[in-house]
């Protein structure tokens, strides 16, 4: 399997018959997105688990395997840092609330 993610996804669709509005209708992503994710142009997308949702329905929809998909695309993207749970912001402990007496 290569980096290609997006053009995978588009022979898997075409190999269904499908058209990008077929596949927009089916899972209520726009067609700048679809396309987007066929060119490879993940930068235009929404990051982290946005993607990875897309990515994910797509592959669905098409016949392909979402969490071999969305596994490959962790392994090329540069931003898979940013997929796990990791990816949670660190958060300050909070203190005690004060009382007044």
């Amino acid at each position: 399997m290569t980096g290609d993610v997006g053009g995978q996804l588009r022979q898997a669709r075409k190999q269904c018959g499908l058209s990008l509005p077929d596949v927009a209708g089916r899972t209520k992503l726009s067609i700048g997105v679809l396309q987007a994710i066929e060119r490879n142009d993940f930068e235009s997308l929404p990051p982290g688990i946005y993607r990875k949702g897309y990515l994910r329905s797509l592959a669905g929809e098409v016949g392909v395997d979402p969490k071999a998909i969305a596994a490959h695309y962790r392994e090329f993207e540069p931003d898979r840092r940013l997929e796990g749970p990791e990816a949670a912001p660190h958060r300050r402990q909070r203190q005690p609330a004060r009382t007044v007496t």
